[in-house]
C-alpha cells in the first residue's frame, strides 16, 4: 500500500513521460472538488513536466484523509495498467 504520493508511480524518476502523465490523469480522475488546487498543479503537471514537483507538494498537502483516499483510488486504477505494461 502507498502511504505517499512520492511512492506513486506516477513521481518515480525513471517513469516514461506517456505514463507519468496516464498516471496523474489517473490521480486528477480521484480527485474531489475540495481539492481543486491539487487539480490544477496535477493538470498543469499533465501538460509541463516541470510542473510535476509542483503537482507532487500540492499533493502532499492534502488533508491526511483525503490524501489516502487519493492515493488509494488512483493506485487502483493504475495497478491492472501497470500489471498489463
Amino acid at each position: 500500500m502507498l502511504s505517499s504520493f512520492r511512492d506513486h508511480p506516477a513521481f518515480q524518476p525513471d517513469r516514461p513521460r506517456v505514463r507519468q502523465v496516464e498516471d496523474l490523469n489517473d490521480i486528477r480522475a480521484v480527485l474531489p472538488v475540495e481539492a481543486a488546487d491539487a487539480c490544477l498543479a496535477v493538470w498543469r503537471a499533465m501538460h509541463l513536466a516541470s510542473a510535476v514537483p509542483a503537482a507532487l507538494r500540492a499533493l502532499e498537502e492534502l488533508p491526511a484523509e483525503m490524501r489516502a483516499h487519493v492515493i488509494t483510488m488512483s493506485a487502483a486504477i493504475t495497478g491492472p495498467r501497470r500489471r498489463a505494461a
